[in-house]
């Protein structure tokens, strides 16, 4: 069985060229617990380097500072629900 710990370490350093169909499913697992963890770590540098953030928070777009106060930006227009696993083509407006 593959850790997809040392899966990920691997991936980082390079060491690993080659996955197997197991350790590539694993690999991808991780890209959204990634994207998470980089988009908060973003958010968290943008704020300790005195800059603000803007954020949307319930359907709003707020811009956040360094001291936690927000200020309303605009209304956000209602999400549109995707199913998981579903493709979303763009028309090219021709």
């Amino acid at each position: 069985m593959v850790d997809i710990y040392v899966v990920a370490q691997e991936l980082s350093m390079g060491k690993r060229k080659v996955l197997d169909e197991r350790a590539m499913q694993l690999a991808e697992a991780l890209i959204p617990a990634l994207a998470e963890y980089a988009l908060r770590r973003a958010r968290d540098r943008a704020l300790t380097l005195g800059g603000t953030v803007l954020e949307a928070i319930d359907g709003k777009l707020v811009e956040t500072s360094v001291d936690a106060s927000q200020r309303f930006i605009a209304n956000l227009p209602p999400a549109t629900p995707i199913r998981p696993g579903s493709k979303r083509l763009r028309s090219r407006g021709d």
